[in-house]
């Protein structure tokens, strides 16, 4: 195929619909690491406090992020 999406005539003579794509060029250790990270975002408040944080050049205050996320610590449990 081009890249206006047509398919040549070169592409569909060799069977493929598009080149071949390049591999991939992240491993699979680093790959499970990333997903741990992006596992921790995985929760619209800890989006919305990424994006408060992102969107200020100075120090936010903890009394900011409670504002904006009115959210209390979890019940806490004895062993």
């Amino acid at each position: 195929m081009t890249k206006t999406g047509v398919r040549t005539k070169s592409s569909a003579a060799n069977g493929s619909c598009c080149p071949a794509a390049r591999p991939p060029k992240l491993g699979t250790d680093r790959a499970r690491e990333y997903a741990r990270w992006f596992k921790a975002l995985a929760d619209p408040t800890r989006i919305g406090i990424l994006n408060l944080l992102a969107a200020n050049r100075e120090s936010v205050c903890v009394c900011d992020i409670v504002k904006h996320f009115p959210i209390g610590h979890p019940p806490s449990r004895t062993i």
